[in-house]
């Protein structure tokens, strides 16, 4: 009889606490939203003494804690995270996107591998991992992101505007300038794309259609296609 009130006691407990991190969790998560990331970070680690493992307080920490400006700790508990749940996309997501944040390109790129393979469908991963790549000089590995990038979302703008950029940085200079057309069908406010189509075509011996675009960027506020114009254009 023992035995089983003992049972019962550990059982009430543990549910008791387990209520405690969800409450506590709520409202570091209703803090968070108001901006008040001190106050939620406090919440999500009253939550995490319980010892009940929930990696998302741990997830949901870090991304207060990212947005208190600690980089370094929300690090560590995404790496919670995922210790407590090795399957966590958005985690190892964020993981890759914080490694990244703190120069350590490759680690991000092996995180956004690890999320491929738990999801190969989803386009962000392969996005980010090209940026990881263009940072490391992998180039083609980085276009080669992109294509898969526009191969399951056709009208994300950046991916055309990126491959373009790392095409002009092989001296691919009409495709360039073709995956910059298509940014800017899909975005006709890119100001960034219409500078760098400008740079292609002039690379290109186009000084009309650069200076077009380039003041057309420059109209739209880009400084360095203001640059440009008063630099190539403006006589």
């Amino acid at each position: 009889m023992g035995k089983i009130i003992a049972l019962v006691v550990l059982f009430s407990i543990l549910n008791l606490n387990a209520q405690s991190v969800a409450d506590y969790n709520n409202r570091g998560v209703k803090k968070a939203k108001e901006g008040d990331y001190k106050g939620a970070i406090a919440d999500y680690s009253k939550a995490v003494r319980f010892n009940v493992v929930q990696p998302v307080v741990y997830y949901n920490r870090a991304i207060a804690k990212s947005k208190n400006g600690d980089i370094q700790g929300a690090l560590d508990d995404y790496n919670l995270a995922i210790q407590y749940n090795p399957y966590y996309y958005n985690a190892i997501m964020n993981r890759g996107a914080t490694k990244y944040q703190l120069g350590r390109y490759m680690e991000s790129i092996q995180d956004y591998d690890l999320a491929i393979a738990l999801n190969p469908q989803k386009y962000q991963a392969y996005y980010n991992r090209a940026l990881a790549k263009d940072k490391t000089g992998d180039v083609n590995g980085c276009i080669n992101d992109y294509d898969r990038v526009i191969g399951i979302n056709d009208k994300f703008s950046p991916a055309y505007y990126f491959r373009g950029t790392a095409k002009y940085n092989t001296e691919e200079f009409i495709d360039a300038i073709a995956d910059f057309n298509m940014a800017i069908e899909l975005n006709p406010e890119f100001r960034e794309a219409y500078s760098n189509r400008g740079v292609s075509r002039y690379e290109l011996g186009d000084s009309q259609g650069a200076c077009t675009d380039w003041k057309k960027a420059a109209s739209m506020g880009l400084k360095k296609a203001k640059d440009k114009y008063n630099s190539y254009c403006n006589y």
